[in-house]
């Protein structure tokens, strides 16, 4: 490997190294100086903390212990939709998604915990006088699900594991749990309310019908139905198990410091050599006194 200086005259790795040992009390200086600022730096940065749950997704009698046949394509021509546990990835795609976001944001009034720089405490309300400078429901939206929420899930074993990045490990821990037991609540009401309006719609369409053979598949419609609500109703797990509940860290995940220091000191080095080499590789240091 070659680099050429000034006068033209090629310059090997051999001599790049011979050229920064001769001038190593300013590359060492330069992985102090750089690893003193980066560990100055990095003390200034807020510890951060992962509240982690593990969760899969749930069995019900829903999915495994109430079997209908073929009504399902009977109640599809009716116009009924059946309720049943709904597909894992639909389920996250909800946890995911903005309008269930805001819902837990506005329930569980985060808006001054996340900008709290910009609330005044003592007379709850904002700093900023003018609407435009407040953050809204968007901007907690972006903050939340780029830097602080995150949902993974297992390709192997298809759990789930919800995690948190807070500066308190008791919330953030306390708002990975609580993200859960929302979701369970929301897709149980949505399951609840539908079922709700298959009975209704079931029960005037009984109260018309004289055929005996739809009668008795509406019969066995609303049966299925009225079981599917009491399996809803008394499940409170209703999407996700938790199979391990997010507990406060005793260790944060961020930053780094010894780590963040190291890699300044390297960077030092790298162009302390880069300054040697532009600087006085046209003298022929790396070659002076061969």
């Amino acid at each position: 490997m070659k680099s050429r200086n000034e006068n033209g005259a090629g310059m090997s790795l051999a001599d790049v190294i011979r050229l920064t040992l001769r001038h190593f009390p300013l590359v060492l200086g330069a992985f102090f100086g750089f690893a003193v600022v980066a560990a100055a730096v990095s003390l200034l940065l807020p510890d951060i903390y992962l509240g982690e749950a593990l969760i899969a997704p749930a069995e019900n009698e829903q999915n495994t212990g109430i079997q209908l046949g073929g009504l399902e394509g009977l109640a599809g021509l009716a116009g009924i939709s059946l309720p049943a546990s709904a597909d894992t990835d639909q389920n996250l795609a909800v946890l995911r998604s903005r309008d269930f976001i805001w819902r837990f944001i506005r329930e569980q009034d985060l808006m001054p915990v996340l900008f709290s720089k910009e609330w005044d405490a003592s007379k709850e309300q904002w700093i900023a006088a003018d609407p435009d400078e407040q953050p809204n429901l968007w901007d907690a939206y972006r903050l939340f699900t780029r830097k602080i929420f995150q949902v993974t899930k297992e390709p192997n074993t298809g759990l789930v594991r919800v995690s948190i990045e807070w500066y308190d490990p008791e919330v953030a821990a306390l708002w990975a749990n609580q993200i859960i037991e929302l979701l369970n609540h929301y897709l149980r009401s949505k399951a609840i309310e539908t079922s709700t309006k298959n009975l209704e719609y079931l029960n005037e369409e009984l109260e018309s019908v004289e055929v005996a053979g739809m009668r008795l598949t509406l019969y066995q419609l609303i049966e299925k139905e009225q079981r599917t609500a009491m399996v809803v109703n008394t499940q409170k797990e209703y999407a996700f198990r938790v199979l391990d509940p997010a507990v406060a860290p005793d260790k944060k995940v961020r930053p780094k410091r010894a780590l963040l220091t190291l890699l300044a000191g390297v960077l030092g080095v790298l162009l302390a050599m880069v300054y040697v080499v532009v600087r006085y590789g046209d003298r022929n240091d790396a070659v002076a006194g061969d």
